[in-house]
């Protein structure tokens, strides 16, 4: 992965959805970026500026992004939640903060000197976003040239599997999903060049349905006419950088691939990879599941992922979990098991 530009792509047939809402927003002025002069409405920047971002949870999506950042020469700094993490981070040459939420950490002024770029992975406590809680007010006064939020498609609620782009109207009615549209809002509202990303499932290494076919932890759950789309994390992170290249003012971009199936087409595809005879299909609507797992289930949706490509000429990696289960397998095939 890398920050170049990435080069534009067909979205296929999905359907368009002109449904309105309070988040749609308006573009204007782009960023232009010519010969590393980085210029815009928020400010001028100098051509030999080193970029410097802080990860608000160093996660699974956080730690692959700060490790390519790495590579491509960013000053990269963030907070995880315990002595472990922060100790494995510090080794590779991320300064790191714990933070748990509850108040904010002492070193903010070394940790946060010449920030550009700030991303939030943090999920919501209750019903608030505890780094928008602790840090907003420090955050716009860095002046970030680009800021981040990581959110969830879950705030679309049930479209009883219709698509649904950015301007579709948020049916969440969960806590989870309120919190998340509480946490989207107010992030907009503290940087004009804001961008919150709606991510669907994640899958990648080590958080995979052949991890679980392996483990034989896989529940082979069904639901008929149920739908729910997904990203892989290299998708994520290139989907990122794409933005920090070109930044908008305050956005919001579905993170999804092309081709949205239903939980048990995933399992059994991974299954035939493996030469296994999947699991039987649980009924999804009878069977005990958790709190999380029913809200899954009762939601319905197809997510479009048009204006990743159009706005930020995004490619994916992984256009479908076919594509990114085929990598996951080459790669799992070749590594020892304990």
């Amino acid at each position: 992965m890398s920050q170049s530009k990435l080069k534009g792509v067909s979205t296929g047939p999905n359907p368009p959805t002109q449904h309105k809402s309070y988040n749609e927003l308006i573009i204007n002025d782009k960023l232009i970026q010519n010969n590393g002069l980085i210029r815009s409405g928020f400010g001028q920047y100098s051509s030999h500026m080193t970029n410097k971002i802080i990860i608000f949870g160093i996660g699974y999506v956080g730690r692959l992004l700060a490790e390519t950042l790495l590579q491509d020469g960013w000053d990269v700094v963030g907070t995880c939640r315990s002595p472990e993490t922060q100790h494995e981070l510090n080794t590779l040459g991320i300064q790191t903060e714990i933070f748990d939420g509850t108040s904010p950490f002492e070193n903010w002024d070394d940790f946060s000197a010449d920030t550009t770029h700030v991303l939030c992975s943090v999920p919501p406590q209750g019903l608030s976003d505890p780094v928008h809680t602790h840090f907003a007010a420090r955050i716009k006064s860095l002046q970030p040239i680009w800021s981040g939020y990581l959110s969830t498609t879950s705030v679309y609620g049930d479209w009883d599997g219709d698509w649904v782009d950015e301007n579709a109207e948020t049916r969440g009615t969960s806590p989870r999903a309120l919190a998340r549209l509480a946490a989207e809002k107010a992030w907009l509202e503290t940087s004009v060049s804001t961008h919150v990303f709606r991510l669907s499932g994640i899958y990648g290494p080590g958080r995979n349905a052949i991890e679980n076919l392996y483990h034989g932890t896989a529940r082979n759950l069904y639901k008929p006419g149920h739908y729910f789309s997904r990203i892989h994390v290299d998708d994520i992170v290139n989907i990122l950088i794409a933005s920090m290249n070109a930044p908008l003012q305050s956005r919001i971009f579905n993170v999804a691939d092309d081709e949205p199936s239903s939980s048990a087409d995933v399992i059994e595809y991974a299954a035939k990879l493996m030469g296994l005879t999947p699991p039987p299909r649980i009924d999804a609507e009878t069977t005990a599941l958790s709190e999380m797992s029913k809200e899954f289930y009762e939601n319905n949706k197809r997510v479009k992922n048009d204006l990743i490509k159009s706005e930020l000429g995004v490619t994916l990696k992984y256009p479908t979990y076919r594509h990114g289960l085929q990598a996951i397998w080459a790669e799992f095939q070749s590594k020892p098991k304990a």
